[in-house]
C-alpha cells in the first residue's frame, strides 16, 4: 500500500496538507450505519490494528514508526521528497507529517499489507493547506494493475471517491475547508 502517492504514474497527484493518525483495521468494520462517533484522541492499537501511523517524531524527520500489531515491533516507515514530520500543525499530540502535495509519499517498508476480503476500515485525520488543484490527488493506493487496486482519491467535482479497479464503492462531495482538521473513514 501507499499513502498519499499515485503509482501510476503521476506521483505529483498528493493531496496537500498534514496527516495525523493513520490507520488501517483488518478484519473489522469500525464504523457503521448513518452516522459515527469520530474519535477524540489518538487510535490505539488492537488485535484489528494492521498499519497505525501516529505522524509522531523529531521535526523535520523523515522516518516515523508502523505501530500496527501485526508486527513483532514497531516497523519503520519512509516519508519521501518532501514529507516531513512537522510541528506546525497536530491534531494529537506536537506532531503530525506534513505534505506539500508534490511526490510525496508515505512509505511502509513491508509488504504484508493485503486488505484481503474480509472487512476493513481505512482512516485517517487530515488538514487540507490547498484545495485549488485538488482533482486526482491520492490519499491511499493498494498498489499497481488497475484491476486489483483499492484507492482514495478527489476527484474535478470537489468529491472524495473509493474505488476499487474502475468500481466506484463510494462518491460523496467532501465539503471541506483549508486549516481544520477532518476525519475520514
Amino acid at each position: 500500500i501507499k499513502i498519499w502517492h499515485n503509482s501510476i504514474g503521476a506521483e505529483n497527484y498528493t493531496p496537500p496538507g498534514y496527516v495525523d493518525e493513520f490507520r488501517i483495521s483488518k478484519g473489522h468494520a469500525r464504523y457503521s450505519g448513518a452516522s459515527i462517533t469520530v474519535p477524540t484522541s489518538a487510535f490505539t492499537k488492537d488485535e484489528h490494528t494492521h498499519l497505525l501511523i501516529h505522524g509522531d517524531g523529531d521535526n523535520n524527520s523523515t522516518v516515523i514508526l508502523d505501530d500496527g500489531v501485526r508486527t513483532a515491533g514497531s516497523v519503520a516507515v519512509t516519508l519521501t521528497d518532501n514529507a516531513h514530520i512537522s510541528t506546525d500543525q497536530a491534531k494529537f499530540g506536537s506532531t503530525s507529517v506534513e505534505l506539500d502535495g508534490t511526490n510525496d509519499a508515505v512509505d511502509p517498508e513491508h509488504t504484508n499489507l493485503n486488505l484481503g476480503a474480509d472487512d476493513f476500515t481505512i482512516e485517517f485525520f487530515y488538514y487540507p493547506t490547498d484545495l485549488s488543484t485538488v482533482h486526482g490527488r491520492y490519499f491511499f493506493d493498494t498498489g499497481s494493475g488497475f484491476s486489483s487496486r483499492l484507492n482514495g482519491y478527489f476527484n474535478s467535482s470537489s468529491q472524495f471517491v473509493i474505488r476499487s479497479g474502475n468500481t466506484e464503492l463510494l462518491k460523496a462531495s467532501h465539503g471541506m475547508s483549508t486549516g481544520q482538521w477532518y476525519h475520514l473513514a
